[in-house]
């Protein structure tokens, strides 16, 4: 559980430095936002927070996140 709960909240932080960042998003920092995205959202599912990870999931699976397929897939599974 400890585990999960240092990985989220490092992908949080992850996440929230590329957002606020006034750089440009280059394909290395978006491939790196998706996996802290797709990391926080299984920590959730871990976690037991399944409505917020199935909001992340729908999230993922309707962007063009590398991680989009396999969001779908689960919440087809859940």
């Amino acid at each position: 559980q400890n585990q999960f709960d240092q990985a989220n909240e490092l992908a949080l932080r992850l996440i929230d430095q590329i957002q606020s960042s006034q750089q440009k998003i280059t394909p290395e920092t978006k491939e790196i936002f998706d996996q802290a995205q797709w990391l926080h959202t299984i920590c959730e599912m871990h976690n037991g927070k399944v409505l917020k990870a199935k909001k992340l999931l729908k999230q993922i699976a309707n962007s063009d996140s590398y991680y989009a397929t396999n969001a779908q897939n689960v919440l087809d599974k859940l």
